[in-house]
């Protein structure tokens, strides 16, 4: 007991006092615990874990104990230290996996989930609403994806080699800020259409179509958030510092 109490202590300073976008960045596996509290990392990874603790009213020793198993524990769950990888390789890992899993992904989702709209809708009202959502994320990624890989992300990666290219934006936090906003949009619209598919509970004699369309939005919105988590606590406010180094 004693033990513990000590680890506590120290736990309670290791983590409360960082941002759960911080404690993510160093351990991604972590994002399984917050998850599971319904701690949003990603979009609101600069709140205080402290913060939302005390305001979600979260056990505080549960959740340490939680995030103490993980520090434990040898899990399979991919442990490359983002936070260490250069720009050009994290835009490129970024694009590479998430960008590309998500057009894909995108494309198998849009026609399932408005088959089953159309042929569960009338007893299932919000499935109708869901697809509604899904094509306005659809529209809203797709632009978003692009501006990253045709502008923003070829400016990160001539930092990261160490140049200061002529930018049609001025400093780069003008375009960062632009593309959280647009983070922020998305991650509305998947923590909304979880919230109406009740986290993706099926409902008694789905039929396959509206299985896969759950299966494939659970597994969607687990990596839309890794996506957004990397750009918006590592990717980001790393290559706003590089800039202003390299410019004074």
């Amino acid at each position: 007991m004693i033990v513990f109490n000590l680890y506590n202590m120290e736990a309670h300073k290791t983590y409360t006092s960082k941002t759960v976008g911080e404690i993510v960045a160093e351990d991604y596996r972590k994002a399984k615990v917050f998850r599971s509290y319904g701690i949003d990392f990603c979009c609101g990874g600069g709140k205080l874990l402290e913060d939302i603790i005390s305001n979600k009213k979260i056990d505080l020793e549960q959740i340490l104990g939680e995030l103490h198993q993980v520090d434990q524990s040898d899990s399979e769950l991919d442990q490359t230290n983002f936070d260490e990888l250069t720009l050009e390789d994290l835009s490129e890992y970024i694009v590479s996996k998430h960008h590309t899993y998500t057009k894909e992904t995108m494309e198998q989702i849009l026609p399932l989930i408005n088959k089953v709209a159309r042929v569960h809708g009338d007893w299932k009202a919000e499935l109708v609403k869901i697809n509604n959502h899904f094509i306005s994320l659809h529209t809203e990624l797709t632009t978003h994806m692009m501006k990253e890989e045709n502008v923003l992300f070829p400016y990160i990666v001539q930092l990261s080699r160490g140049l200061v290219a002529e930018s049609p934006f001025g400093s780069i936090e003008y375009p960062i800020k632009n593309m959280e906003l647009e983070h922020d949009v998305a991650g509305d619209l998947i923590l909304r259409i979880e919230e109406l598919s009740d986290n993706y509970t099926l409902p008694e004699g789905a039929c396959n179509s509206y299985t896969v369309v759950y299966k494939l939005l659970r597994e969607f919105q687990d990596d839309l958030m890794q996506h957004i988590h990397l750009e918006n606590n590592i990717l980001f406010p790393k290559a706003a510092l590089l800039e202003k180094q390299l410019k004074n």
